[in-house]
């Protein structure tokens, strides 16, 4: 029973894992940025791939730095 648990919440977590990625893609087809945190940092990655470390300030998007791809 175990093991059939463990493979269920197995493929779940990858169906989970594909449904994001066609979200990013989705999103970047768009023309929209996508917003993530990577080390502790906020992202922001356009749809260019060019990427950002920002800050929210009073609500808005502040770009801090370009980051390395």
């Amino acid at each position: 029973m175990n093991n059939e648990f463990t493979e269920w919440s197995q493929s779940l977590a990858e169906q989970a894992q594909k449904e994001v990625q066609q979200e990013i893609a989705m999103h970047k087809l768009n023309g929209q940025p996508i917003f993530y945190e990577e080390d502790n940092m906020l992202i922001m990655e356009n749809p260019d791939g060019k990427r950002f470390e920002y800050r929210l300030e009073d609500g808005k998007v502040q770009i801090i730095r370009e980051l390395d791809k």
